[in-house]
């Protein structure tokens, strides 16, 4: 088994259209840094599958079903997160649906453990 640290380890590599994301956010972040990859999700798992699967029933009720998930998307901006990467820093941030950034809820320094391929 190879350690967390291993600069053998495979990754997905980064789309074109990710990179140019990230490149928008932390120009939007005002950091001084090369964006790399850019995540938008929820908080934790709980979360996401209440969430996921009360959108997915609303969709079957007619009429009114895709006002109602628009309604719950809006409503839970709360509970999204934005995770950004950049050259030398890992930023997480809580979104907020009229501007970017959020409140910056942590950094983490990337090292040799955290493999990005780009």
């Amino acid at each position: 088994m190879s350690a967390p640290y291993d600069p053998n380890l495979v990754a997905l590599p980064v789309r074109k259209y990710n990179q140019r994301m990230a490149q928008r956010m932390v120009r939007r972040a005002h950091l001084n840094e090369q964006g790399v990859a850019v995540c938008f999700a929820f908080n934790n798992l709980l979360t996401t599958m209440l969430i996921g699967t009360v959108e997915d029933v609303v969709r079957y009720v007619p009429t009114v079903g895709d006002l109602i998930e628009l309604a719950i998307s809006i409503l839970t901006f709360y509970f999204h997160r934005i995770v950004l990467v950049t050259d030398q820093n890992v930023y997480v941030y809580r979104d907020w649906p009229f501007h970017f950034p959020g409140k910056q809820l942590a950094v983490y320094p990337r090292h040799a453990g955290l493999v990005v391929r780009q």
